[in-house]
């Protein structure tokens, strides 16, 4: 879907792709926990895997700065970072998790969101997720706030509580990510939607719709 389309009904739009994303009570999510047998133990990965976690942040970083200077993303570049991410995961996600838990390098946004694609592919392959499933999460899970690379950086960089015109400049970057996103048309149709909709709560205080519910 393109963005003016989105745009024209964006609250519709996003609640299709969460009822097609859903929950685990949905029966479009079969849960298998044996579906990935572990084939290699910690020992055998954890060097393996902490190259992999250093290449995606820097990938990511990259990618991210070229974004705010204009340039075009190299999706083929994460993507390889990606798939290596989920080969290793899927061979044993203990290592992942251990590096994710002890980890002690200082956080930036871009790392924030490689941490949070590496916890997503981690739940996807204990739930027995089809690693095509596993792609598109990690996907979106890592590009889910490029579009805060098209904010000002005084903003981006602001701690503590926005002002409320700040908080409304600042919820522009699901816009700016989806408009952003949507010019790749070999991406999935759901990434721009997830996107979009990525701050939405369970309670209703989310933004941009301030959708309810499962």
């Amino acid at each position: 879907m393109h963005f003016s389309e989105l745009s024209s009904n964006p609250e519709r739009y996003a609640a299709d792709n969460l009822l097609r994303l859903s929950c685990a009570e949905s029966s479009s999510l079969k849960i298998d926990r044996h579906a990935y047998p572990t084939t290699r133990s910690v020992k055998q990965e954890i060097d393996k895997a902490r190259l992999l976690h250093r290449t995606l942040k820097t990938d990511c970083a990259e990618q991210a700065l070229g974004v705010r200077d204009g340039k075009e993303l190299d999706l083929l570049l994460l993507e390889k970072s990606m798939n290596r991410i989920i080969d290793s995961t899927i061979a044993n996600p203990q290592t992942h998790i251990w590096l994710l838990n002890t980890d002690p390098t200082d956080r930036t946004d871009t790392d924030y969101c490689v941490r949070a694609a590496i916890w997503a592919v981690v739940l996807a392959r204990q739930v027995g997720l089809p690693t095509r499933e596993m792609k598109i999460l990690c996907t979106v899970t890592l590009l889910a706030d490029i579009g805060m690379q098209l904010l000002p950086e005084k903003l981006v960089n602001k701690r503590g509580p926005f002002r409320k015109k700040e908080f409304l400049a600042y919820r522009k970057h699901l816009d700016f990510g989806v408009e952003l996103i949507s010019h790749y048309t070999d991406l999935d149709d759901r990434v721009t939607g997830i996107i979009y909709c990525h701050h939405e709560r369970q309670d209703g205080r989310g933004i941009p719709n301030k959708l309810r519910g499962k």
